[in-house]
C-alpha cells in the first residue's frame, strides 16, 4: 500500500473515490479465461480450481480437474502436469517458519478472501483500451500535412515480425499486403488494420479523414514517395541495406558490404572497427537516450591486426575506456582521446526496407530524463509523431521545424529554442521477440536482458502497447480521474526466482491444492526516492519505514484497491508499485502480531493478515519472497 520514512500506529484514511464511475476494462489483458494455477499444476488426486467469468475474475463456483490425464482449457490448450513443469516439486525443503511474537491461534479470525485481480499465467494477451486518446495537432509542423509522408508502414514490424521496442508509431500491417502482392495465407503479418497497435492509430484518421480503403492507398502512396527520395544528410560512408537483404547488383557498390546493420569504428591513423562483443555492448548503450557516455572493457584473444591496433589504443587487454555519445570521442585509460563513428544503413524515413536504420528523436527534459517526441502530453500516444517529422526534416537538410503552435526545434545545434532543452537522436532498439497481438507473450520473456547494474533493470513500457493497457485497466477499475505518465517495468531475476521457488513450495504445502494460493495484482503506493532499493532487494517496511503504522501486523502493506493505495503515493508525479502477491490463507490482523499464527485447520502459520474477515482491502505479507514488484506507474 504506501512506504515511507516514518512509523505511526494508525493509518491514515484512505481517500474517498471519486463520484465518476469505476473503468471497466473491456476484456482481460493476460491470458487465458482459466486461472493463473490451471495452467501451471494439475494433481494425481485432482486439483479443485476457481471457474473463470468471461472478464477473468474468479468466481464462487469451482470445477474440479480429473486426476489421471491433462484437461483441456476453455481455449483448447491442454493443461500440463505438476510433475511436467515443476520437477522435484515433491522435494522442496519445507523448513521452518521464523515466528515472532506471533498472536495465539484462537485470537485469529480466518479471512475469505477473493481474487480481484487475478495472475494469468504472467501471460500479456491482446488488450482493448476504453480510455479514448484524442489527438491534438498543435504540434504539427506547419509545413506537413498528416496523410502525406508521414502515415508509415513499420518496416521494422515487416522483418520478421519484429517490432521497436518502444514507441512505435507506425502502422503494423503487411507491406505486401499494402503494394496487393501478398497472396500467402500463412503470413504472420497483420492484413487489416484490426489490431489493438492499429486501432490506437487509426481512431482519429479512419473515423473522420479515411476510410479503411483509403488509408490503405494513402500508406501505398507513401511507400511509392519513399523509393524515390534521396537524402540530403546522410552523405559520408554508409552499410548497404540492399546486400543486408541480400539483392545488391552493384559490382562496384559504392557502399560498405556487411553483415549488420552498424558498426562502430574508433580512428588511429585509420578506422579501427571493434570486436563484435564490444560493438554489441556500445551499440546496447547508444539505443539508451538517457545515456550520453559509458565505459567499456577491451577483451579479446584474437590475433588479427585490427586487435593489436585496438590494444595500442585501449591498453593491455582488460583495460576499460570512455565512449562519449555526445562528442562522439573514445578517451583511453592513458587519457588519450580518439574519434568514434558509427557506421550505419540509410535512415528508413525514405525507405521501406527493413535492413534500414529505424531513428528516434527525444526531448531531455530539466530533469535529465529524455522524453519521445510524440504530439500533446507525454502519457498519450498519437498516430502522428514528431519524431519522424523531425527525421525527415533533416534527411531533407532542413536547418528548423517550426510547429503550429510556435515551437522551434533546431536541427543543427539539436535544441528545443523556446526552453533550451536537447534533442537527442537514436537508433531504435530492436525487440527480437514476436509481439503480435494475437500472440500471447509471457512476462518474464518481455524483459530487457540487459542488466546495467548486475541486479536489476527497469524499462519504460511503450504506451499503447497491450502491456501499458493492461496496467491501465488495472489501475483504472478503482481509480479513476487518473493521468499515467509512464509505466516501467521492474526486472531482478533474482527477487523473480525467489518468489517462483516460493510458489512452488506453497503449493506443496497445500497439498496441490493450487486455489488456495490466491495469486493476484496488488498495489503498493510509495515515494521515488526509495525506489532503486526496492528494485533492488524488495519491499521491506524495515528497511524503508511505513506510513501505514501497524494496525494490522508488523509487515509490508498492500491493497488490491488502487484508490486505497493512492492515499500512500507520495511525489509529484506519485508513484504506486503494482506487484504480484501470494496471498494464501489470510486471517485478521493486528499490531501486536509480527507473524500471522497458526491456523487450527492446517497447524500451519496464515500467510497473510488481513483488515476484514468477509471484504478486505488491506493486505500485509511478512516473507518478501511472496511477492514481486512487477511495475511501477507514475501519475498525477
Amino acid at each position: 500500500m504506501g512506504g515511507s520514512q516514518s512509523t505511526p500506529t494508525v493509518p491514515p484514511p484512505a481517500p474517498k473515490p471519486t463520484a465518476s464511475p469505476a473503468y471497466t476494462p473491456a476484456y482481460p489483458s493476460f491470458s487465458s479465461p482459466v486461472n493463473n494455477y490451471s495452467s501451471y499444476y494439475s494433481t494425481t488426486s485432482g486439483v479443485t480450481l476457481p471457474q473463470q467469468t468471461s472478464r477473468g475474475s474468479t468466481s464462487a463456483q469451482s470445477t474440479t480437474l480429473a486426476a489421471t490425464s491433462a484437461q483441456p482449457t476453455p481455449h483448447g490448450r491442454p493443461t500440463p502436469s505438476v510433475q511436467s513443469l515443476l520437477p522435484g516439486l515433491d522435494h522442496v525443503s519445507i523448513g521452518t517458519a521464523k515466528v515472532g511474537s506471533a498472536s495465539t491461534a484462537s485470537s485469529a479470525s480466518p479471512a475469505t478472501v477473493n481474487v480481484t485481480h487475478d495472475v494469468h499465467d504472467y501471460v500479456v494477451e491482446k488488450a482493448v483500451s476504453t480510455n479514448k486518446l484524442v489527438p491534438d495537432l498543435g504540434c504539427v509542423p506547419r509545413s506537413s500535412r498528416c496523410d502525406r509522408h508521414i502515415l508509415r508502414v513499420c518496416n521494422i514490424y515487416n522483418q520478421r515480425n519484429f517490432v521497436c521496442q518502444k514507441f512505435c508509431h507506425r502502422f503494423h500491417v503487411c507491406l505486401k499486403w499494402i503494394n496487393g502482392q501478398c497472396n500467402s495465407n500463412s503470413c504472420d503479418c497483420d492484413h487489416s488494420f484490426n489490431s489493438t497497435h492499429n486501432q490506437m492509430l487509426t481512431q482519429y484518421l479512419v473515423d473522420q479523414r479515411f476510410s479503411e480503403d483509403q488509408l490503405k492507398e494513402q500508406l501505398k502512396k507513401n511507400v511509392d514517395f519513399g523509393r524515390r527520395a534521396r537524402s540530403k544528410y546522410e552523405t559520408g560512408a554508409m552499410i548497404c541495406s540492399h546486400y543486408l537483404a541480400g539483392r545488391c547488383v552493384h559490382q562496384n557498390c559504392r557502399n560498405i558490404h556487411m553483415k549488420q546493420k552498424f558498426s562502430w569504428e574508433i580512428q588511429d591513423g585509420t578506422w579501427v572497427r571493434l570486436p563484435d562483443p564490444l560493438n554489441q555492448s556500445l551499440e546496447e548503450a547508444y539505443c539508451d537516450p538517457s545515456k550520453d557516455e559509458v565505459t567499456l572493457t577491451l577483451e579479446t584473444k584474437s590475433d588479427s591486426s585490427d586487435q593489436h591496433h585496438l590494444s595500442k589504443i585501449f591498453g593491455q587487454n582488460g583495460s576499460t575506456g570512455d565512449f562519449d555519445f555526445r562528442s562522439m570521442t573514445f578517451r583511453s585509460s592513458k587519457m588519450k582521446i580518439f574519434q568514434v563513428r558509427r557506421l550505419s544503413t540509410p535512415s528508413d524515413i525514405f525507405a521501406n526496407m527493413g535492413t534500414n536504420t529505424r531513428w528516434l528523436w527525444f526531448l531531455e527534459s530539466q530533469y535529465g530524463s529524455p522524453t519521445f517526441l510524440t504530439h500533446g502530453e507525454t502519457d498519450k500516444f498519437y498516430q502522428l509523431a514528431l519524431s519522424d517529422c523531425l527525421e525527415r526534416a533533416l534527411q531533407n537538410g532542413e536547418s528548423e521545424v517550426r510547429t503550429r503552435n510556435g515551437n522551434i526545434y533546431d536541427l543543427v545545434n539539436m535544441n528545443f529554442m523556446q526552453y533550451g532543452m536537447r534533442l537527442i537522436r537514436r537508433p531504435a532498439k530492436i525487440l527480437s521477440t514476436q509481439m503480435q497481438d494475437n500472440k500471447p507473450i509471457h512476462f518474464r520473456k518481455l524483459w530487457n536482458e540487459t542488466i546495467s547494474n548486475g541486479v536489476f533493470s527497469v524499462d519504460q513500457i511503450a504506451v499503447g502497447s497491450n502491456e501499458y493497457i493492461f496496467v491501465d485497466n488495472i489501475f483504472r477499475t478503482t481509480l479513476s480521474g487518473i493521468s499515467i505518465h509512464k509505466i516501467f517495468r521492474i526486472q531482478n531475476s533474482f527477487l523473480w526466482d525467489d518468489y517462483q521457488l516460493k510458489k512452488k513450495k506453497m503449493v506443496h504445502l497445500f497439498k496441490g491444492d493450487v486455489q488456495r494460493l490466491k495469486e493476484q495484482y496488488m498495489f503498493h503506493g510509495t515515494k521515488a526516492s526509495v525506489l532503486d532499493k526496492i528494485y533492488e532487494g524488495n519491499l521491506d517496511w524495515r528497511l524503508y519505514g511505513t506510513n501505514v503504522g501497524c494496525v494490522y501486523g508488523r509487515g509490508t502493506y498492500f491493497s488490491n484497491q488502487a484508490r486505497v493505495s493512492h492515499g500512500y503515493a507520495s511525489g509529484s508525479p506519485k508513484v504506486i508499485l503494482l506487484a504480484m502477491v501470494l496471498v494464501g490463507d489470510a486471517c485478521v490482523g493486528n499490531k501486536s502480531m509480527d507473524y500471522p499464527p497458526k491456523n487450527p485447520a492446517t497447524n500451519m502459520h496464515y500467510d497473510t493478515t488481513v483488515n476484514s474477515t468477509s471484504n478486505p482491502t488491506i493486505f500485509v505479507k511478512y516473507n518478501d519472497d511472496e511477492y514481486y514488484p512487477a511495475y511501477a506507474v507514475y501519475y498525477d
